[in-house]
């Protein structure tokens, strides 16, 4: 018996009404990776601000470049803590493996 597996997919996760299986594994990466470009879109917005401002003010502006990268890397790596922390919470620190299917006999 054992569990909880790692669902093969999303919908059959969904399905699974004794909530032997997880799909947050699943779910986790597809949330960080949204994370992660929403990030870079935040972080590009920032230097064509900054680009913006120095065409106007002066090229003095481009000294806060490396602030606002600085912030998205932050923002990135904020962002894996944040997921491996929801992982670990719904897994209770265990491994999450797909069960072993036995001879015959499927996964449901």
């Amino acid at each position: 018996m054992g569990g909880p597996y790692q669902s093969r997919s999303v919908l059959g996760g969904l399905l699974d009404l004794r909530f032997r299986r997880l799909i947050t594994p699943r779910l986790i990466g597809w949330v960080y990776a949204a994370g992660v470009v929403l990030v870079v879109c935040w972080t590009l917005a920032g230097l064509l601000l900054i680009w913006g401002f120095a065409a106007w003010m002066g090229a003095g502006w481009w000294l806060y470049s490396p602030v606002v990268i600085a912030a998205g890397a932050l923002g990135v790596l904020l962002l894996r803590v944040t997921c491996e922390w929801i992982l670990m919470a719904f897994t209770r620190g265990r491994p999450v493996q797909r069960p072993a299917l036995r001879a015959g006999r499927d996964e449901r």
